[in-house]
C-alpha cells in the first residue's frame, strides 16, 4: 500500500518570508499619498489666493462701470450730472448716489439710473448708517467720480502726470491697499481690466 502524502505544515513551522510585510507597505503607500497631497495643498494655496484677489478687482471694475452708466444716463436724462455744479472731485454717497437710485429732489422723475445691492459686512454695495448712504467698493472705500460737468469732452487725470483722458465720467478704487495715492493698485473706469501686481 502507497504511502499517503504528508501533512501541509503549520502556520508556525512555516518559514518567515524575505522582504516588507502588508502593513509595511500600507504604511509606505500612506505616507507617500500624504507627502503628494501636501505638496498639491502648497501649490493650490497661492492660485487660489490669487484668483480671489482677480475675482474682486472683477467685481469692483464691474461696479465702477455701472457707476458710470448710471451718470451718463443721468445725464442723458436731465442734460446735466446730479448734484454737482464743478469739475471737483466728489464720491459716491449723498444727494449725488441718491439722484442716481431714484431718490431726491435732484431726480424730479424718480428715473433709477442705478440699483446696487446693500453691502455686507460693510463691503461692496451700498452702506446705509441713518439717512446716509455710500457706495463703498470690494474693500469697503467710496468710490471717487470726476465729471466733465461744462461737457469739452476732457477730464484732467487724477492720476499723477498722466494726459486728460476724453471721457464724460471717471470712477476710480483705491484698490486693496485702501490709498487713492498709491495707483499701483488702483482700479480705474477708464482703464482696460487688468489684473494688478501680486
Amino acid at each position: 500500500m502507497p504511502t499517503p502524502p504528508p501533512l501541509p505544515p503549520t502556520l508556525s513551522a512555516v518559514p518567515p518570508k524575505k522582504g516588507m510585510n502588508v502593513g509595511c507597505i500600507i504604511g509606505l503607500v500612506l505616507g507617500i499619498g500624504i507627502f503628494i497631497i501636501g505638496i498639491l495643498a502648497a501649490l493650490a494655496v497661492p492660485a487660489a489666493t490669487s484668483v480671489m484677489k482677480r475675482a474682486k478687482q472683477v467685481r469692483t471694475h464691474a461696479a465702477m462701470k455701472d457707476l458710470c452708466f448710471g451718470l451718463i444716463s443721468y445725464h442723458t436724462e436731465y442734460a446735466r450730472f446730479p448734484a454737482t455744479a464743478s469739475e471737483d472731485m466728489v464720491t459716491a454717497e449723498g444727494a449725488l448716489l441718491k439722484a442716481l437710485m431714484g431718490q431726491g429732489e435732484h431726480n424730479p422723475r424718480q428715473v433709477v439710473f442705478l440699483d446696487v445691492p446693500l453691502a455686507v459686512g460693510g463691503k461692496n454695495g451700498l452702506l446705509v448708517k441713518g439717512d446716509d448712504e455710500t457706495l463703498v467698493d470690494i474693500w469697503g472705500q467710496t468710490y471717487r467720480i470726476l465729471m466733465d460737468v461744462d461737457g469739452n469732452g476732457s477730464i484732467a487725470s487724477p492720476e499723477p502726470q498722466q494726459k486728460p483722458l476724453t471721457e464724460s465720467v471717471l470712477v476710480w478704487s483705491a484698490g486693496e491697499d485702501g490709498d487713492f495715492d498709491t495707483w499701483e493698485d488702483n482700479l480705474a473706469s477708464w482703464k482696460p481690466y487688468r489684473s494688478t501686481p501680486d
